[in-house]
């Protein structure tokens, strides 16, 4: 019995772990991208705008039901599915059309899956005290609004998440 527990105890523990490191790692991986990008719309540098591109694509790449992935790490999910389209509508006229359907496919899976969670079986409803959930929320507006146009499903998005966001009162402040 205290054989079991123990084992239960590093797993919890190895799990933990885990979940930092991998918050740790696409937390670098997006300001990464984010500085590329905003060196590039200062400068003008080709140089900047390539490593922003090459970061951008590398995050797009990143496995939307693995690790990264909301069932895994909803932050990560949220971070990535919100820095992505942030920075898709940045630099959108410096995209090729292959590079923006990559990103706009990592997006839109990623939002599919929050948009499912937190509108659709209306979670917060269920869990108003569920602080991950308010900022992701308020992520889905913004996703939503950027994405209008770009894709089918934005328009489900929009005419969702941003009533849903403006007209609610989170418990956090």
């Amino acid at each position: 019995e205290q054989a079991k527990r123990a084992d239960t105890e590093q797993q919890v523990r190895a799990k933990r772990f885990t979940g930092r490191f991998i918050r740790h790692i696409a937390a670098q991986e997006v300001r990464r991208m984010v500085d590329a990008t905003f060196s590039y719309m200062i400068s003008g540098s080709p140089a900047h705008l390539q490593e922003a591109k090459r970061r951008a694509l590398n995050l797009a790449s990143w496995d939307v039901s693995g690790s990264t992935g909301f069932s895994s790490h909803d932050m990560v999910c949220r971070n990535i599915a919100y820095s992505l389209a942030v920075i898709y509508d940045w630099l959108f006229d410096d995209f090729t059309a292959k590079e923006k359907e990559m990103l706009v496919r990592s997006i839109t899976a990623r939002m599919a899956v929050m948009y499912q969670k937190y509108v659709e079986e209306k979670r917060l409803a269920r869990m108003p005290y569920d602080s991950h959930g308010w900022v992701t929320l308020g992520r889905m507006a913004v996703i939503s609004a950027i994405m209008a146009g770009e894709v089918p499903e934005a328009e489900a998005w929009v005419k969702n998440t941003i009533p849903l966001y403006v007209h609610s009162i989170a418990p956090w402040g």
